[in-house]
């Protein structure tokens, strides 16, 4: 639902096929469950994709496995120069060089999709932990820890439990069902949520630079999560800025997907309207931090 302050506030929880619900019974079976793991360690992107491959298709890719079922006699496992289907004569055909080729690249592209939201689940994660020791500590105020995490807890719910598990899903059956951009027409409204932390980014920034400076207690936990590997010899505070790239990030992935797609690929039309909803999301995160530059402005 729509905040006043333009953000949004969302009560996600768990659909039997991966869903996003504000009102759905919750599914125990959730990726994020499993990736709790003991002393409070978080996943990193290599565990999420081979606990993913290990896993069975969700209800949501059964789904599509039985359309497929209905629109093709039958189905065979993909190898380097044939295709997924078999002709009427009963026989496998070959996939031509050209056009086995471009398969190649669109997998490709497909496999770096899901890596890459891997890799910024992972990003996601590391500052949750942060946010959960620094309020642990009780280092700071109420309003001060939201203005530094804004809604760091909602989008990490929103990837770890949905749309990561999702599209890994698609990658491990894409040489079957060519699809993976469902995902993103299904999910893309939710990405809206990504309005009121690009609104609070700069905020953010200038609390954490102050209480590092003014806190020996939060300099010293910063300090330590420099050191670990999940912060990849980075500053903590240039983590803080992957959410706000993120949604542009989307529209550069399915750009390079789309390059290896025709007209006639059964996930061609998906991919072009995916890319347009990601537009509109990122439309509408700078729509409302020109807002609110304009009304700071107008205040001063």
């Amino acid at each position: 639902m729509k905040r006043p302050d333009g953000g949004f506030s969302m009560n996600l929880k768990n659909a039997a096929d991966d869903d996003l619900s504000e009102d759905e019974t919750d599914d125990d079976d959730l990726l994020f469950k499993r990736f709790i793991l003991p002393d409070n360690n978080y996943p990193t992107p290599q565990m999420m994709i081979a606990y993913r491959n290990d896993r069975k298709p969700s209800s949501s890719l059964r789904a599509i496995e039985d359309d497929d079922r209905h629109s093709h006699s039958d189905f065979s496992e993909i190898t380097d120069t044939t295709s997924a289907l078999i002709n009427d004569t009963g026989k496998t055909p070959k996939i031509e060089p050209k056009a086995l080729k471009r398969q190649e690249k669109a997998f490709h592209a497909v496999n770096e999709i899901a890596e890459s939201e891997a890799r910024y689940v992972a990003k996601l994660a590391l500052l949750e932990k942060f946010r959960a020791e620094v309020e642990k500590e009780k280092l700071l105020e109420k309003k001060q820890m939201s203005g530094i995490f804004a809604n760091t807890s909602s989008l990490y719910q929103f990837h770890n439990q949905h749309l990561l598990p999702q599209l890994l899903d698609r990658t491990r059956y894409w040489q079957t069902h060519h699809r993976i951009s469902d995902v993103f027409k299904k999910q893309a409204p939710f990405m809206k949520m990504y309005s009121e932390y690009t609104n609070n980014y700069k905020n953010a920034i200038q609390i954490f630079e102050d209480n590092l400076k003014k806190k020996k207690k939060f300099n010293d936990i910063v300090r330590s999560y420099e050191k670990s590997p999940e912060c990849e010899n980075l500053p903590l505070i240039s983590h803080l800025i992957c959410p706000v790239q993120r949604v542009m990030r989307y529209q550069l992935l399915l750009k390079e997907y789309l390059k290896y797609l025709t007209a006639e690929d059964q996930d061609y039309e998906d991919t072009e309207k995916a890319l347009e909803l990601v537009l509109e999301a990122a439309s509408h995160a700078n729509e409302m931090m020109r807002r609110l530059v304009s009304s700071s402005r107008i205040a001063w």
